[in-house]
Parts: C-alpha cells; structure tokens; sequence
C-alpha cells in the first residue's frame, strides 16, 4: 500500500521524471526507482472551464494488474481530482469479492475500486452503488460512506428531520464497524471484473477472501456498452428474409421504352399460397402496371373453381389468376393475365 501512495503522491508533485526509454510502460514502485515517471497532459477544467493540469501514473499491483492512476489540479479554481482507472480491458466475466473483516489489519486491506463496482456490508443493509474509480481500503470505503451521508445533513434536518434522525442512527453504525467490536464482510461486485481486495498472504490463499466470478448479464453489457455491439453483430449475422424485402430492379417501359424501375415483394395471401407482386412505375410517360406471379411453382394438378354469386359481398370476393386461365361468365367468356383483385 506504500508502494502505491508514493506513487500518488508524486502525480500530485510539479517534479518531471527523467526519460527512461528502457522501462516498461507500467512498471513496480521500488525503493530504487525515486522518480517514477508521470506523464502531464495539460486538460479542460470541468469547473471554471480554463485549463488545468492532469498526471497520469502508469504502475503495476503486485499480484493483480496494470492501473492508472491519474490526478487533475487547476491553479485557476483550486478543483482537484484523483481517480483510478484499470490499465487493461475489460474481462470476460465480472467478479465478486466477498472479505470477512475481523481486524486493524483486514481495515487496512488495498481496494481497487472501479467506476462500475459496487461495494456492499450485508450486516447493515448497505450498498454503494458505482461511482468514480478510487485506490483505496476497507477503512477508507466506510469513511467515504459516512462523508457522503453527513454531507447534506444540516440542510436534511431543517427539511426533513426525521429522515436526519434515521441517517445519524445508521452514521453511528457505520463508525462502529471501525471499532471492530464485531467481525462483519464487506462484498465487492464488478461486472468489468477489473476490481481487487488485497490478499494478505499473497501468493498463497487468503481464508478471509471468496472470490467467485460470473457470467454477465445483458443489463451488466448495457452498463459497460458492450451491448450495441453485441445486437449490431447480431443483426449482421441474422439470414436474409426475402418475404420481409422489397426488391427493385431496372427494366425498359413498355411504353416509352426508357428506364424504369420495377418494385417486386413476397407476399403470403391468407389460407392460400405466397405471391410475387410486381409494381412498374415510368417517371418519363407516367405509365403504371401492376402484376401478380405465382410464388410456388406449378402444381401437380389443375383446379377449377366455381362461384354462385348470390349477394353483393359476393362480389368484393378476393380473386387471383394466372396467365392463361380464362374466367368464364354466362355469355361473356374473359381471359386476363395473372391478376389479384
């Protein structure tokens, strides 16, 4: 844990470290290394807008992973931030840490926590939800918890006094878990599976530690904005449905004989067959032409159909015909192309 303040504590200093071209990117803090590298990039000030000062420290937590470490100041206003950022990506499952906390030693315990970790104490109901990525101890994750609770807490008890009362009953609970009067476990969740709980007897195992790891969920993609990838690639791979298109090609009007485009869809008439219906539009002599094709081949056998009309509904009686079936009517013989009307 030394290790890792001396190294915030030098993004926070105004001293350059000499170039050392031979080193890792994200290297160890040693007693031999008394500048580690921190690189500065001059940055927006979120608060007065003018520009600020950021530092960024690369290092490497024994026994876990690359973490960058970053820390912006603005001379103008005064703001200052620190944040920790994983140095690596995002692995393939989340993770989850549950520490049972019995000592001074276990409060002292290093936690990485990231923006999407939350961190909860069963024994007191208490969950804090994802907020900005800290460097961190148990000690300091429950101080955090009783600052930000007490923040507000002057204005809440002249507005809702009650609720203050509750929220400085729960306070006290928490500032005994310090006193470690009694052992209590305090449970890390990430679905980025880029957090970490300090193991005291690393490399061996910690009995005090349960690490499981999961498989995310799709809510858990959405907040890492893995899912709109995960749908686009979906939608790429998805077969291409032919009923659902509208095709278009050119042909020659059989009017003017220039080009015009043809619109051809597959459409399922209900309790019978799929259809092929072609639209021809010429946007040169306005001519329009509308035909219905037959979408399943030819049948095996012919059918012939007769109507009795009786009624007038009769007459609004959906009727398809291909090419060279006559409908024939008492008197009046007729022979039409394929039609659907």
């Amino acid at each position: 844990m030394e290790r890792i303040k001396q190294g915030l504590e030098m993004a926070n200093t105004d001293e350059k470290p000499k170039a050392e071209t031979s080193k890792s990117l994200f290297r160890d803090i040693t007693a031999d290394d008394e500048t580690p590298e921190v690189m500065e990039i001059e940055s927006l000030c979120f608060k007065c807008e003018n520009n600020g000062l950021t530092r960024l420290f690369l290092t490497r937590i024994p026994f876990f992973k690359d973490v960058i470490v970053s820390s912006f100041t603005c001379d103008n206003c005064g703001y200052h931030n620190t944040e920790l950022q994983p140095g690596g990506r995002i692995q393939d499952k989340g993770v989850k840490y549950t520490v049972n906390i019995q000592n001074l030693k276990d409060l002292n315990r290093q936690v990485v926590q990231t923006n999407t970790a939350t961190i909860a104490i069963p024994k007191l109901e208490f969950e804090n939800p994802p907020n900005k990525g800290a460097l961190t101890t148990v000690e300091g994750i429950v101080q955090r918890a009783v600052e930000g609770l007490s923040q507000d807490q002057p204005l809440r008890k002249i507005q809702h006094p009650e609720v203050a009362a509750q929220i400085d009953e729960f306070i006290v609970k928490l500032n005994e878990l310090l006193l470690l009067k009694e052992p209590f476990d305090l449970v890390l969740t990430d679905p980025s599976g880029n957090s970490y709980i300090e193991n005291l007897y690393a490399p061996q195992t910690d009995p005090q530690i349960k690490i499981s790891r999961y498989n995310r969920s799709k809510a858990d993609n959405e907040i890492l904005g893995l899912s709109q990838d995960s749908e686009q690639e979906m939608k790429d791979n998805e077969q291409f449905d032919a009923k659902e298109e509208v095709a278009t090609f050119e042909t020659n009007c059989p009017n003017c004989n220039d080009i015009c485009s043809t619109n051809m869809k597959v459409v399922d008439i209900p309790h019978f067959k799929e259809v092929i219906i072609m639209a021809t539009n010429c946007d040169k002599c306005g001519h329009r032409d509308n035909e219905v094709k037959g979408g399943s081949g030819i049948e095996p056998k012919g059918k012939k159909i007769t109507l009795k009309i009786t009624d007038v509904s009769d007459m609004n009686r959906d009727v398809l015909k291909t090419t060279g079936d006559p409908i024939d009517c008492p008197g009046d013989p007729v022979e039409r192309p394929l039609v659907y009307t």
